[in-house]
């Protein structure tokens, strides 16, 4: 799910860096774990040192949660949405898709999903809730905090 997250954000321009890349040498694959753990890149894009979360990190728990931050957060097509259990660790990495006046969409694949509503996801009872990474709209995206 988090590798998924990692290569749409890549293709919508976001560069890989010290701390999150992907690539193959004549051998073997090197990837670090905030491309490829929905926990670490959650912890990475979360991290206001880095330079890519806008504003405060936004947590929705319920399926009344999801209208009023819609129209209160300004969240948008791009931003990272997050699965988390019980216990509130990061579970499952996805992306936003679309948002309308009352609804998040999402994308994901470890469960092929495409503009998913997350009102379903939520019920379905799986996760404690979602955390939300609003994305700046220019990012400086030298590095920051790696997790390794």
């Amino acid at each position: 799910c988090a590798n998924f997250v990692s290569q749409c954000i890549y293709a919508g321009g976001i560069q890989q860096n010290e701390c999150r890349y992907s690539g193959k040498d004549e051998e073997d694959w090197n990837i670090s774990s905030t491309w490829r753990l929905a926990q670490d890149q959650y912890d990475y894009f979360a991290n206001p040192e880095n330079g890519y979360v806008n504003g405060d990190i936004i947590t929705i728990t319920s399926v009344d949660d999801i209208e009023i931050n819609v129209s209160e957060q300004n969240i948008q097509k791009g931003d990272l949405m997050y699965f988390a259990d019980e216990e509130g660790n990061v579970e499952h990495a996805t992306i936003i898709s679309s948002v309308d006046e009352s609804m998040i969409y999402f994308s994901g694949n470890t469960k092929r999903r495409y503009d998913f509503p997350l009102k379903d996801a939520l019920e379905s009872g799986n996760y404690m809730g979602v955390y939300i990474v609003r994305i700046k709209d220019e990012i400086d995206s030298s590095g920051g905090d790696c997790i390794e």
